[in-house]
């Protein structure tokens, strides 16, 4: 006959133990697929962005810059459109809680806050909708550190006021807030398209990737932690809505052939023809430069430093001085154009191109090199791109491709009066970047321009960007007004290309 109280006793240590195991699966992270279930495609208006579901059933948290103004709101899910309304908001973090208009709603996975602090330098998942496909594809990151929204790029410093006006607005006040603490990529792999797509570890949420407005014309990328702001939206977020949206609906958030909303709109023929270009750099490593956003010059103008307007408005005014009625070219008919804007997934590198650009790949001296030219070849802007494994790399390749753009002719001169201009922060430990701008001219025996160049030499930590707009017969732009409009287009592009700000 068995013992009843060593029953017992086995009893109550299988119960603690199944207990045990029970609480032990409850703290288990989400499988794969559960995560993936919980990020949604957000479309508002004519921009795209993501979401993932968190709070209570029937809630989405996305990047308020993505639906604030804009209607209708379509929720994507599983391949079922739904219906959404924005429910609360909070500014200081550009976060917004959409409600969906479904009775019940449909069974998302919520996601949880991660419990302990932000993993940095570690891989973290980010989630990717690939164009006209209801799947959600895992993509790997890692994050640097957390720090004031108005300090995440040295280049930055002493633009505040340039800072302030890219982000959206509402009530007098900017969101995201300049001291609002954001988490800085260590990777460049995240778009302003990604806008609202939740960064998760172990099953759980760390932040919400957040930017997206072109500063100066090239991307701003942050992400916004998802711990204290995403309690705070849900507690005590505000009920009032922006009413108006952020700035150009190509140059803020992504936009997706696949948004409902497009309908016959050209943004989806343009986005339709469009595919990345790629190649091998020299360096042996593959370069995928993806379209970012096609924007009028306008549009990418308003977004610059005011000494870069200052520069193309002087440009195209003492250029043209001597031309008058319909031979004259005006900053109207240089808006008119429209611009790519392209980024590396690598890199960051971000290049800018005239739309009607003929593009081509060239090769000299083992360098790979991007090469576009105006419609009548009368103008040519060569890009040199590297992906390199050290600062030293770098340096070897901005000295290359500087005795590369001279080596084509012998009387190059500087223009006086016109110094190099230069950026260097090659000594600062955590992000060392250098830039050096540089225009050179060409004359004839009686002091007239024959040809003109204008560089553009970028380090970014361990990577080379290079780019030159070559005028090598200057007296048969000079005789076409399409050519010199197309030219003026061309040294813009060359001022954007650079590498987004992380």
């Amino acid at each position: 006959m068995p013992n009843p109280s060593r029953f017992s006793c086995v009893s109550r240590c299988f119960a603690k133990l199944t207990g045990a195991v029970l609480a032990c699966a409850l703290l288990l992270p989400p499988p794969l697929a559960a995560q993936q279930e919980s990020v949604v495609l957000v479309h508002a208006g004519k921009v795209s962005g993501y979401g993932v579901a968190y709070g209570k059933p029937g809630n989405i948290v996305t990047a308020l810059h993505v639906v604030a103004g804009r209607s209708p709101i379509t929720v994507v899910w599983k391949n079922q459109k739904l219906p959404a309304l924005i429910e609360k908001t909070y500014a200081p973090a550009d976060l917004a809680l959409l409600r969906l208009q479904a009775s019940p709603p449909p069974n998302i996975p919520l996601l949880q806050i991660y419990p302990g602090d932000a993993p940095l330098d570690t891989p973290l998942n980010f989630w990717e909708a690939p164009d006209r496909t209801s799947r959600m594809d895992k993509k790997e990151t890692k994050l640097d550190r957390v720090i004031a929204l108005e300090r995440l790029d040295n280049r930055l410093a002493q633009q505040p006021a340039a800072l302030a006006a890219a982000l959206c607005s509402t009530g007098g006040s900017n969101y995201p807030t300049l001291k609002t603490s954001v988490f800085k990529f260590e990777e460049k792999n995240i778009k302003k398209a990604h806008s609202g797509s939740p960064l998760t570890y172990q099953g759980h949420l760390v932040g919400m990737v957040d930017g997206g407005p072109p500063v100066n014309g090239k991307g701003f990328i942050w992400a916004i932690p998802a711990a204290g702001n995403f309690t705070k939206l849900v507690s005590q977020g505000s009920t009032a809505a922006p009413a108006s949206p952020c700035t150009s609906d190509r140059l803020y958030s992504g936009l997706r052939s696949d948004n409902p909303h497009l309908q016959d709109d050209p943004a989806r023929r343009e986005l339709a023809d469009s595919s990345p270009f790629t190649f091998v750099d020299d360096n042996g490593n593959p370069l995928a430069f993806a379209l970012e956003y096609r924007a009028s010059c306008r549009d990418i103008y308003d977004t610059l430093f005011e000494e870069e307007q200052v520069y193309l408005r002087d440009l195209v005014q003492q250029n043209e001085e001597p031309f008058a009625g319909e031979e004259r070219a005006t900053l109207d008919d240089l808006f008119a154009h429209l611009i790519e804007v392209y980024q590396e997934d690598n890199t960051g590198a971000t290049i800018a191109l005239p739309a009607e650009s003929d593009l081509s790949i060239e090769k000299s001296e083992g360098h790979t090199l991007i090469e576009a030219s105006s419609p009548v070849a009368g103008i040519t802007m060569i890009i040199f791109a590297r992906n390199n494994n050290s600062l030293e790399e770098s340096r070897a390749a901005l000295a290359w491709f500087e005795n590369y753009v001279l080596s084509d002719r012998e009387d190059w001169q500087a223009v006086p009066g016109e110094p190099d201009d230069i950026d260097d922060f090659l000594d600062d430990a955590d992000e060392p970047y250098y830039s050096k701008l540089m225009e050179r001219v060409a004359r004839d025996d009686n002091g007239d321009y024959t040809a003109e160049l204008l560089a553009s030499l970028t380090i970014d930590d361990t990577d080379f960007l290079g780019v030159v707009v070559k005028v090598n017969d200057w007296a048969a732009v000079n005789d076409d007004k399409d050519e010199r409009i197309f030219l003026y287009l061309m040294e813009a592009c060359a001022m954007l290309t650079d590498f987004a700000y992380y």
